[in-house]
């Protein structure tokens, strides 16, 4: 009798220390849980380089997808505008991170601003030449004794000149005509001349969806005037006292371009349902797979997206101290860094 009951104790005991042991690890792994789902994101202002469009879907395929909180980040994107000028907002502190053109990144810099490229996605220029349908045009030549409407200030517009002479044509043989952008569409859809000054991006897709007409088009970076697009921006003092928030912000959108990439449709719906009263569902869908041709060079090919080649580079800082947008240019170098990217 007395080893029974020995027996029966020595069980109930062992019974009861497991159910100890079983809720103290339970607790354990909820108090962990509770851990992971509290800790805070960090915030982030990402600021457009202009009003929303579908060649930035994929800044909000990582919000809304959540690759930005996979990488510990609340980004809040914000568009730019006349009033919000992303690289003055990054000096100042307001914004974090800017998704600029490196033209305008170049530009900013060379007035003083102490700021950095880490990651450039865009990266064949979206700068085209537009033909009215049924007009001739697969390269420069076709523009020789014709005419061309841009906007004042226009990097076309200011380049045209390098431009045509180092295709073989002679600039004087292109009039040049400057207006606003109401009067640009009006003056190339009625005739009054022959090509537009556009964006793959934006102006061919808006004017392909309005008048249903298939529009001739030439690339300047099929044309030996690739200058890089956009990339990712910070202020050099954010960017080395905060690595590792650069390192996070480039992954997340790494797999939003890839995202955006695999499924454009997908992505041009998802943008353009965050802002159904700004975007066009069939406008979007042609800015995006516009957009998706324009994510490497020949010398990224086979490089993660948002890496940077030093030629691409060097030809994009030549561009702009060659036709005389920069008074202090650096070596090309200087201008970005693929430290942040894995």
């Amino acid at each position: 009798m007395r080893r029974s009951a020995r027996k029966w104790r020595n069980r109930v005991f062992v019974s009861l220390l497991v159910i100890v042991l079983s809720v103290a690890i339970a607790g354990c792994s909820s108090n962990n849980k509770s851990q992971k789902t509290t800790k805070e994101l960090t915030k982030v202002n990402l600021r457009l380089s202009w009003l929303v469009k579908g060649e930035y879907a994929p800044l909000f395929v990582a919000q809304q997808k959540g690759y930005f909180k996979d990488e510990g980040l609340d980004v809040n994107i914000e568009e730019g505008s006349e009033k919000a000028i992303p690289t003055q907002l990054l000096v100042t502190g307001q914004d974090q991170f800017a998704y600029i053109t490196a033209n305008d990144y170049v530009l900013a810099r060379d007035k003083g601003m102490k700021l950095t490229m880490v990651a450039d996605f865009l990266q064949k220029s979206p700068q085209i030449v537009m033909a009215r349908p049924g007009t001739k045009l697969d390269s420069p030549a076709d523009m020789a004794g014709k005419s061309m409407v841009d906007t004042a200030g226009g990097t076309l517009g200011q380049i045209l000149g390098p431009f045509l002479k180092a295709n073989g044509v002679d600039p004087k043989s292109v009039k040049l005509v400057i207006t606003d952008q109401g009067a640009k569409y009006n003056a190339f859809l009625k005739g009054d001349v022959d090509f537009l000054s556009a964006y793959a991006t934006n102006d061919l897709p808006l004017l392909t969806a309005q008048t249903g007409n298939k529009f001739p088009t030439i690339s300047i970076a099929d044309f030996g005037f690739n200058i890089l697009a956009h990339g990712l921006v910070a202020s050099q003092d954010y960017v080395a006292k905060n690595p590792n928030v650069v390192k996070g912000m480039i992954r997340a959108i790494q797999k939003g371009v890839d995202f955006t990439v695999k499924n454009p449709e997908e992505a041009a719906d998802l943008i353009q349902g965050l802002f159904p009263e700004k975007l066009k569902k069939d406008v979007t869908r042609l800015q995006v797979a516009q957009t998706i041709k324009l994510f490497h060079t020949d010398a990224t090919k086979d490089k993660p997206y948002g890496w940077q080649a030093a030629e691409d580079w060097d030809r994009t800082i030549k561009i702009l101290k060659d036709n005389g947008f920069l008074k202090n240019p650096e070596n090309a170098s200087n201008y970005y860094t693929n430290d942040y990217i894995k």
